[in-house]
């Protein structure tokens, strides 16, 4: 063990226990699970540019000397390094990333599985581009359970696991449907395998025999909301058939009301959203704890030097399922004290559902878009914004 007075630190990288005395009598030992840098710390690494060469997750020769991951182990992508996922890779204990991580149209069906996922302040996350989107199938799978340990990553700033860490650049741009959601055409009753949804002008129905489609509530029972699988569709009148058959009754027509003895007709339907997309973030499902995207706005102090450290977050066409982190107030995405004019967070067309916490939790944070998204079954919040600034939601 190591004795220390109040005040003095250690620069090293050796594992430490230390006793400190709670109230002057009794005491017990404490083994940090993460250390806030104070001082003569390294300061972070300069960029190096992304290389031109293609290195595949599953080459072992695309590792230099590290051979390729395994599991249980952590793994950086060094900076400057271009690696694409071209595979399932195993379940990592952390992937750090200094250099570019990347879903490629090359390869479909790829999955990345690790308990944390750390995007350095130079690193670089990425699936498709905004004018060439990313089509094919790929994942992020979070694992581990609530009392695995935190990581620290600045003062106060201790992510669990499953959890990604922004502290670079995350950039998804998936398939989003043609039609994110829309509304049922005439009501429909429980027993029922077939429903009808409006197509909104200019719009084309794309959704997809085996996708899945919610069914929000109409009624004053908040919880007679439904999520269901298609068997069949008809893209042209908008006509669906269900696997299953639908449990509550969902309103969808036209009434007339008197309002100060003037009759009013009032339109009311329930809402029917298409929530599947190709690029998905999940949590597994060990425990009831979800995973979560986190980012944070922090110093990084080391010595004389302060850098400002915040991340950059656009998802577009993206699903969360099994994310959100109970009782803990972190949601599926997190954005935590983030300067408006600094920053970019922009979330659209895409969905977060059967949330294990709440589904977006926005914190003395800014310059967020968060438009055209589907938010389904969440735990407690939806959506929990506070103190946030110059925020843009619509269409949701």
């Amino acid at each position: 063990s190591y004795s220390f007075s109040f005040g003095t630190f250690n620069y090293n990288n050796i594992t430490q226990s230390a006793e400190i005395k709670i109230d002057g009598t009794a005491y017990g030992n404490v083994f940090p699970t993460g250390v806030y840098c104070r001082d003569n710390c390294p300061e972070p690494e300069e960029g190096a540019p992304i290389e031109e060469r293609i290195r595949l997750w599953s080459n072992p020769d695309d590792w230099d000397d590290q051979g390729a991951p395994l599991a249980d182990t952590e793994v950086e992508i060094k900076p400057g390094w271009n690696m694409y996922v071209d595979t399932v890779t195993p379940i990592m204990a952390k992937i750090t990333i200094n250099g570019r991580l990347s879903f490629s149209n090359m390869f479909d069906d790829v999955e990345v599985r690790t308990k944390v996922l750390d995007i350095g302040q130079l690193g670089q996350f990425y699936a498709g581009k905004e004018d060439d989107p990313f089509v094919k199938k790929a994942k992020v799978t979070l694992t581990g359970v609530f009392a695995d340990p935190t990581h620290q990553v600045g003062l106060g700033i201790a992510p669990s696991a499953k959890s990604v860490i922004v502290r670079g650049k995350m950039r998804m741009y998936g398939k989003p449907p043609g039609v994110t959601w829309t509304n049922l055409y005439e009501s429909v009753s429980p027993g029922q395998t077939k429903l009808r949804v409006n197509i909104p002008a200019g719009k084309t129905l794309d959704w997809a025999v085996g996708g899945r489609i919610v069914i929000g509530s109409s009624s004053t029972h908040h919880d007679q909301h439904e999520i269901g699988q298609i068997q069949a569709i008809d893209t042209t009148t908008g006509e669906i058939t269900l696997t299953d058959q639908i449990k509550h009754f969902h309103y969808g027509s036209t009434s007339t009301v008197d309002v100060t003895e003037v009759s009013k007709t009032l339109d009311m339907r329930a809402e029917v959203g298409y929530v599947d997309r190709n690029i998905v973030i999940n949590g597994s499902d060990e425990d009831e704890w979800g995973c979560s995207v986190l980012e944070p706005q922090y110093d990084y102090i080391g010595g004389d030097t302060q850098v400002n450290i915040q991340g950059e977050l656009t998802l577009d066409g993206v699903m969360f399922e099994r994310c959100g982190q109970r009782d803990a107030g972190k949601g599926a995405v997190d954005l935590r004290e983030l300067n408006p004019s600094t920053t970019v967070q922009s979330i659209t067309n895409s969905s977060i559902i059967n949330s294990l916490g709440w589904s977006l939790g926005a914190y003395n944070s800014g310059g967020l878009t968060f438009n055209d998204n589907i938010v389904y079954n969440s735990r407690k919040f939806g959506i929990y914004m506070e103190s946030v600034s110059k925020a843009t939601l619509e269409r949701n």
